[in-house]
Order: structure tokens, then C-alpha cells, then sequence
């Protein structure tokens, strides 16, 4: 433990280590959004990848925050020197058919194919409190008590999942603007950092459905977890 880090940050950090050597040039990198992905970006070599590319994974916010997806991914375009395609839309849409619409817009469309080709992916994931930045969006609010009725107990890019890492049967689901599930999981190296005991029943869903291949956290969230 570095001090004065949280369990995110340490997990940010300790991903960037993991993250710095799997890195070379012409290879595309997946990133998703948070404070624990923020972290990464500190413990990585600056380089000159010109033939490499960064892909946000999901939507954004529609306020600048330092942990939003674009920041996030623009901190990792800049230590790589490589560019960055952005997913430049809200996480979540009014309905599926608006989502639908803007996903085949040519430049959305560029960025979901980028994300798709990615080598490597580094995500995070967030749990049903007012800890996650997700909960504390309006639209997640407004419908908390329906995504907890549904057996939410977390959610990975956006997508809320049961116990068993399935997708929970809510709306919200279909208006999410992110990176399948399924393509997430065949990206050939993927990350999920994630800190916090809190965390414990995410991790296990993301784990259990098998959508990463690597997991960067704490001694204490891994015990629970298992």
C-alpha cells in the first residue's frame, strides 16, 4: 500500500504496472472510464506508439470531471503518443431506437469498430451505492429501485448485471451507448481494475461470465470475492 492511496487508486496504479509491458506498436487499446482507470496512466512509460490507437469503451458524461471516459482515454493517448477515438455520445440514450440511430453515424460507428479491434482492454466496474459514479448520474437514479429489482448488483461499461454476470432485464440495458459484453470478452488481453470490499459482488459477476482475463485489485476485495 502506497500511502494516501485508496483501493482504487492503488488498483489504477498497480493496473498501469501490469498494463506498461503488454503495449507495442500498431496494437489498439480499449479503455473504459473511472477514478481507478485515472490511475493507470501515472505508472506507464512515455513512448511514441504513432501506429497505435486508444478507443473509449462507453459513452460519457455530459461534464468534465477528470475521471470521465474521454479525460481517461485522452490521459492514456497522450502517454503513448498514439491517437484516440472517442465514443462521443451520452452513456445512456432516451430509448433504444434513439441509441440505435446514433450508433450507425459514421463516426460513432468508427469508434465502436476501433473498440471491437482492440488488443487489449483495461475496464473497471461499479457497485449499486452512491460510491459509483454510474448511481450518482440522474438517469441511474431514477431507475435504481428497478435495476435492484431486476438482481443488479453491479455494472461493467455501463451494462448492469445479476449475481451471475448476466445482463439484468431492465431498459436501461438497451439504451446504453458502450462495447458489447460478448466483444469485450473476445478481446485477446483484457484488465477489469477494480478496489474497494464493496466491490466484491461485481468482481465475482464479471468474473463468473468470463469477460476479462485479468483482475487487479485488493487483498481484501479478492478474498471476498472467492
Amino acid at each position: 500500500r502506497r500511502w494516501g492511496l485508496d483501493q482504487g487508486a492503488e488498483s489504477g496504479e498497480a493496473a498501469g504496472v501490469m498494463l506498461d509491458p503488454m503495449l507495442v506498436d500498431g496494437q489498439g487499446l480499449g479503455i473504459g472510464w473511472g477514478r481507478t482507470l485515472s490511475a493507470a496512466p501515472r505508472r506507464m512509460t512515455q513512448r511514441r506508439h504513432t501506429r497505435s490507437w486508444v478507443a473509449t469503451l462507453m459513452g460519457g458524461l455530459t461534464r468534465g470531471s477528470g475521471i470521465n471516459t474521454f479525460e481517461v482515454s485522452t490521459g492514456f493517448a497522450k502517454v503513448l503518443g498514439s491517437e484516440c477515438y472517442y465514443l462521443a455520445a451520452p452513456i445512456y440514450f432516451p430509448t433504444a431506437e434513439s441509441r440505435e440511430v446514433l450508433a450507425s453515424h459514421y463516426g460513432i460507428a468508427e469508434a465502436l469498430r476501433r473498440a471491437r479491434l482492440a488488443d487489449v482492454a483495461l475496464v473497471s466496474c461499479g457497485d449499486m451505492s452512491t460510491r459509483s459514479l454510474l448511481i450518482s448520474t440522474q438517469v441511474v437514479t431514477e431507475n435504481l429501485d428497478g435495476l435492484r429489482e431486476a438482481g443488479a448488483v453491479g455494472d461493467l461499461l455501463g451494462v448492469f448485471l445479476d449475481a451471475e454476470g448476466r445482463p439484468v432485464d431492465h431498459p436501461l440495458n438497451q439504451r446504453v451507448m458502450a462495447l458489447a459484453l460478448s466483444d469485450l470478452k473476445a478481446i485477446p488481453n483484457s484488465i477489469l481494475a477494480s478496489g474497494g470490499i464493496y466491490k466484491a459482488p461485481i468482481i465475482r459477476a464479471v468474473l463468473k461470465a468470463g469477460y476479462v482475463k485479468c483482475l487487479v485489485t485488493d487483498e481484501a476485495c479478492a478474498e471476498a470475492a472467492l
